[in-house]
């Protein structure tokens, strides 16, 4: 979205997967569940907090499970929880700073893993203080867009007064409303973690897109 408004001579096209629009901004960044997945990867950078398996286990897992309502993502009982816990303890003592994996979770929590146990704590704290982003208004930024955009959308769902999930409908029928050119909007029966639950529909679509522009 940057490049197709800031630098428009460089962009034939955008295809959109999933963004969080609006809501990565500071404060709606807190209506979502993920907001806590950066106030917790933000307290791994912090000594003695328990660094990334107690991450693991009190932010990731359950965020996992609440994903699990809207896509095909398992969580593993809480013994085995603890259990990947203690060894993810073990494996950054004997080998810091290689990624962790366990092969017996299922693959969306296998590649979370790998990718969270890399994260650079201290880069979440831009987004739990709200710099991540200062400076940049969305609705800017899409209002100056005049290539051809494909958005791919996955499911979202509330839980209790915030959102699962990057954006709602609405927020996409105010996408729709700010950008000048075509909108190819296109809604899939997936979570958030598109090119791991439906690649080969995801593939289908871009393709399709490709096709016309």
């Amino acid at each position: 979205m940057c490049l197709a408004a800031n630098a428009p001579e460089l962009v034939t096209a955008s295809i959109i997967e999933d963004a969080p629009f609006f809501r990565a901004e500071w404060p709606a960044i807190k209506t979502q569940v993920v907001y806590d997945v950066f106030l917790g990867l933000a307290q791994t950078a912090i000594p003695g907090s328990g660094g990334f398996p107690k991450f693991f286990l009190d932010t990731l897992a359950p965020m996992a499970q609440e994903l699990g309502t809207m896509s095909d993502m398992t969580v593993p009982p809480k013994p085995v929880l603890r259990l990947a816990a203690a060894w993810m303890t073990l494996h950054q003592t004997l080998r810091p700073g290689t990624p962790i994996d366990l092969p017996f979770l299922p693959i969306p929590m296998r590649i979370l893993l790998r990718g969270f146990s890399h994260f650079d704590g201290n880069f979440s704290r831009a987004f739990v203080d709200g710099t991540a982003g200062a400076g940049f208004d969305h609705a800017t930024a899409l209002a100056r867009i005049t290539q051809p955009m494909l958005f791919l959308h996955a499911n979202w769902s509330v839980s209790g007064d915030r959102i699962v999930g990057a954006l709602t409908d609405d927020d996409v029928a105010r996408v729709k409303s700010l950008i000048p050119a075509e909108f190819d909007y296109v809604r899939l029966p997936s979570g958030h973690f598109i090119p791991l639950e439906q690649p080969e529909m995801e593939n289908t679509e871009i393709r399709r897109f490709l096709d016309q522009h």
